[in-house]
């Protein structure tokens, strides 16, 4: 009987050799034969699965969505059924921060990438996409404080969403830097949340 072969789990496999080698060595580093090495695989086998380096970072990048998508989904689901709209943002908020390892190599994939779009080089509506969605619902959770009085009803919710978003992203970058630690990080995050929502009655 002929093996079956778990495409989507090679490519996985794959993608976290690519995040080890971008953690340790830095994101030039990454290539299809130090991938290759880094997985034990020939360089034929990550070709089947990705014919250049911009490939296998565009799919790399999708994977990130992917985990932040679930991260977020289990953190809120064990809010319970009463979420306080605050708790919801601040946990968008950090887990969008590069507090681990892990998530600095993919936000170092991330940048690079970011870095690519704005020179043209590559557009990708997926990014675009994740970013407007990811807006939209930090946008609904604004409306929410809104309508029990813990956020300013003059303030656009898009766009203190756009700011919140901005925000998150060159904390990340500095993080990446050594500008912020994470606990500065998190202590600028936690005075920019006060500074949207009034505290509770």
């Amino acid at each position: 009987m002929p093996k079956v072969v778990d495409h989507d789990a090679r490519r996985g496999a794959l993608t976290e050799a690519l995040w080890r080698i971008a953690y340790r060595d830095g994101l030039e580093a990454v290539t299809l034969r130090q991938v290759a090495a880094e997985a034990g695989v020939s360089v034929g086998m990550v070709q089947h699965y990705f014919k250049s380096k911009d490939e296998m970072l565009r799919f790399a990048l999708e994977r990130v969505g992917e985990e932040l998508q679930a991260r977020l989904v289990r953190k809120i689901t064990a809010l319970g059924p009463d979420t306080d709209p605050h708790d919801v943002v601040r946990i968008v908020m950090l887990a969008r921060l590069p507090l681990t390892s892990r998530r600095r190599a993919q936000t170092q994939v991330m940048i690079a990438w970011l870095g690519r779009m704005a020179r043209g080089a590559e557009p990708n509506d997926y990014l675009v996409a994740g970013t407007a969605q990811l807006r939209d619902y930090l946008a609904s959770q604004l409306r929410r404080c809104q309508q029990i009085g813990r956020v300013d009803p003059a303030i656009d919710p898009e766009d203190a969403a756009s700011a919140l978003l901005a925000l998150n992203e060159g904390l990340a970058a500095q993080l990446l830097a050594g500008i912020h630690t994470a606990a500065t990080a998190e202590q600028v995050l936690a005075t920019h949340l006060s500074l949207v929502f009034a505290p509770e009655s």
